[in-house]
């Protein structure tokens, strides 16, 4: 992401589509967080509320985005765009019964080099011992995206509907009762 490519009618930019299920035990947890050397970096955390949060970190300023309403302990998809063009960060929240959020946007210059480094939780701090509990990932972790491009609505809610249509279960309606015999 933020690298030099581009498709034709897309921003430039990153979006993060990542399926995953939080420990309640063991929160708040570091579900992923993906940087480079030069100070840029986003990462996605489930807070002690349950509350899905990602934080955009450019070498001058960062933006952190909350959901509320939405189980981050629940199977969930987090879909976060940063486009590099305006520095917008979007995150769209939805956990498996059925409860959808979408937090406040916010502003952070996109990085001025690609993110290379992913971490799912973190095992080590920057001194090497270990990391605090709540930096470590604990829970499901079913699969992460990226697009190093700011995806369209239309691309944005696609990826949403097969994300739920594989990982959320769905329960079949109730066959309709036999009419009566009069």
């Amino acid at each position: 992401p933020f690298g030099g490519a581009t498709l034709a009618g897309n921003d430039k930019g990153m979006t993060m589509i990542v399926t995953f299920q939080a420990d309640a035990a063991s929160l708040p947890t570091s579900v992923l967080s993906f940087d480079n050397d030069s100070g840029g970096s986003i990462s996605l955390v489930v807070d002690e509320k349950r509350n899905i949060t990602t934080t955009a970190r450019s070498q001058s300023s960062s933006a952190k985005l909350i959901t509320s309403g939405v189980n981050g302990t629940l199977p969930c998809i987090a879909l976060v765009r940063w486009n590099a063009r305006t520095g917008v960060v979007e995150l769209r929240a939805r956990d498996a019964s059925g409860k959808v959020a979408s937090a406040k946007p916010g502003q952070a210059p996109a990085p001025t080099s690609p993110l290379t480094r992913l971490q799912i939780g973190r095992v080590k701090d920057d001194k090497g011992a270990a990391a605090p509990r709540k930096d470590r990932f604990s829970g499901y972790l079913g699969e992460v995206i990226f697009y190093s491009i700011c995806v369209k609505p239309d691309q944005f809610q696609l990826n949403d509907t097969r994300a739920r249509g594989y990982y959320f279960e769905t329960l079949p309606v109730p066959p309709k009762p036999a009419p009566q015999a009069k």
